[in-house]
């Protein structure tokens, strides 16, 4: 049964990081989101048209939001393309606009992604060539619609893209690369640390400081994807620029001053001045500091704070074994944090666990594929340790 797109409460799922569904479900329900459920992957919650724009503007941790169109079951590749017919394709789409489809397959006795594509496609050119004689286009760089296919077993979820960019292209970085660290995993990393906005913030290991930076909208109290300038859902039939400039509106007056200071510093020049050009060229980020220094030139302000630090790849570390380098890691922790709270995410699972502090918290979190952990620390003035650098 297909879905209308007009309807006035409906169901959305925003996706996000394996091990970050409770934090992106606490966030939903902070902007108001009904029946929130999380799962693996995402989160299922209801919203009207007002809060699904706000979802896109305000959620941290998500990387997509997708609204459900049609949900059906099916026995094989034809009926798939039966069933994709059967939906009323111009609720939606029209020939001139473009399109591109994504496809997810879990347990299906269709044997790969490619072939529901295709089946979807056909089922798509077959309803428009029966109605309008004519098909609308494919366009993989820049589509105006991002049609998404869920199938599990022979259960298929037809949804479209409501954010078109995944949400962690926040707008203030103009190269977009995979080697930086994620916004949406930064950003969780942050909210996972219950920093309370009221202490000194550092990361000693920023790159170009993507963690200090969503610390500060964060801190802010500012909408992630205020800088964004497009979303999907404004090529929508119904798109409503009114209630969109009113959730904006919201958003610009909810920014609150920041009283402390955000610290990033990190050994490769480049990095840092990478980072100070995003700070320089927006006006949305207050109070950040970065600085070129490695760890153990790094002299925290001694007083209460919150420090964040995800260490290099296992493999990537010179001069010494892992082992030696989180031993190392942690003596400086207990020498020069005293005060802080610490949260270290690594993927190397047995290298934590010579940080030498125990931990009050930990959590599994994958960074796409590849499993980490994420452990909280209280360094005591009981842990302090002289340690020769």
């Amino acid at each position: 049964k297909s879905l209308s797109l007009i309807s006035k409460t409906f169901s959305l799922s925003a996706r996000t990081f394996n091990g970050l569904e409770s934090v992106l479900a606490r966030e939903l329900e902070q902007i108001g989101a009904q029946n929130v459920q999380a799962k693996k992957h995402s989160v299922s919650f209801s919203a009207d048209t007002e809060l699904m724009y706000k979802a896109n503007l305000w959620l941290r941790t998500a990387t997509k939001i997708l609204k459900p169109i049609s949900r059906f079951k099916f026995s094989n590749d034809q009926g798939l393309y039966h069933k994709i017919q059967e939906i009323n394709w111009s609720s939606y789409l029209s020939v001139r606009d473009t399109y591109v489809i994504d496809c997810t397959l879990i347990e299906s006795t269709i044997q790969h992604p490619r072939i529901a594509v295709s089946k979807v496609k056909e089922g798509i050119n077959s309803y428009f060539k029966k109605a309008k004689n004519t098909i609308p286009t494919i366009e993989l760089s820049n589509p105006d619609f991002r049609i998404h296919v869920h199938i599990y077993k022979e259960s298929c979820t037809i949804s479209l893209d409501t954010s078109g960019q995944p949400l962690n292209h926040r707008g203030y970085k103009q190269d977009q690369q995979q080697r930086y660290l994620n916004e949406a995993f930064a950003a969780g990393l942050i909210l996972i640390s219950g920093w309370k906005k009221d202490s000194y913030f550092i990361d000693p290991m920023c790159n170009i400081g993507t963690i200090p930076i969503e610390a500060s909208l964060i801190a802010n109290n500012i909408a992630p994807n205020i800088s964004r300038d497009h979303f999907a859902f404004m090529e929508w039939k119904d798109f409503d620029k009114s209630v969109w400039n009113k959730v904006v509106e919201d958003a610009h007056a909810a920014i609150r001053p920041f009283s402390k200071r955000i610290y990033g510093y990190d050994e490769q020049p480049s990095l840092i001045k990478a980072g100070k050009s995003i700070i320089l060229n927006s006006k949305l980020f207050s109070k950040i500091q970065l600085e070129v220094a490695r760890f153990e030139e790094v002299n925290p302000i001694q007083d209460k704070g919150m420090v964040i630090i995800c260490p290099p790849p296992s493999d990537k570390i010179q001069r010494m074994s892992p082992r030696d380098y989180y031993e190392k890691l942690g003596n400086m922790l207990k020498s020069k944090y005293i005060g802080y709270t610490a949260v270290i995410y690594s993927q190397d699972l047995d290298a934590l666990n010579f940080i030498g502090l125990k931990s009050i918290f930990k959590r599994s979190l994958y960074y796409g594929q590849f499993e980490g952990r994420i452990q909280k620390f209280e360094v005591l003035a009981s842990s302090k340790k002289e340690y020769d650098y």
